[in-house]
């Protein structure tokens, strides 16, 4: 009986035995293992693939995708424990406009390729443009206001929260008892030549700024 899908073959074995001489004839029948077969294919043809992959060295796979993301992200940082004075609870640093202000960071990453510039209090827009952060000396904003330090790496930017840099109005723009509008009064200073030295700024305060913690 011939089984659709079964090749048959016809196997003659001879063989002498006590001087007689006997013809075996048997049909052996076997159906191939078609999917076991398949499956073997297929894993040589993916092994195949994925080694033509690795052909390239492996250096080269390692510099190009994640050289690229390292360069851009953005290292996570932190004040260090000195920027907060000799308490540690110091959270307002205060400067003039423009003045050089000791900023320490703690940088978990590559910092050289990093920039920086303020972000006003209460807002989210930058203020003024970015310069090279180098060590812990930064700029303050040219006016007047309370601002923390942002961080910069191409078009990523992280605003470091914990201290905050309180730029003064100068004394020099003072009007007799007035500033900006407002009534201040005089000091000794004004009336008494040499008598006290006036105050170098003043702090211009906000509706925004009124829930600033200053300590």
């Amino acid at each position: 009986m011939a089984w659709p899908g079964v090749r048959h073959y016809l196997v003659r074995m001879d063989s002498t035995l006590s001087g007689r001489q006997f013809t075996l004839t048997d049909e052996i029948s076997y159906r191939p293992k078609r999917p076991a077969l398949i499956v073997t294919l297929g894993l040589m043809v993916v092994a195949t693939v994925g080694s033509l992959q690795f052909r390239e060295p492996l250096t080269g796979f390692i510099s190009k995708p994640f050289a690229t993301f390292l360069s851009r992200s953005l290292p996570y940082a932190a004040p260090s424990a000195s920027a907060f004075g000799a308490s540690g609870g110091v959270l307002v640093k205060f400067a003039m406009p423009g003045q050089s202000v000791e900023y320490p960071l703690d940088v978990r990453g590559d910092p050289t390729a990093l920039t920086y510039s303020w972000v006003r209090v209460g807002d989210t827009a930058t203020v003024g443009g970015s310069r090279v952060l180098q060590g812990a000396q930064v700029q303050a904003p040219i006016k007047a206001g309370f601002y923390r330090l942002a961080l910069v790496s191409g078009s990523q930017r992280r605003v470091i929260e914990g201290l905050t840099v309180a730029v003064l109005v100068p004394f020099r723009q003072k009007e007799g008892a007035m500033l900006n509008g407002y009534r201040i009064g005089t000091y000794l200073a004004e009336r008494i030549a040499g008598k006290q030295d006036p105050p170098d700024g003043f702090l211009e305060i906000t509706e925004r700024d009124v829930d600033l913690p200053i300590s």
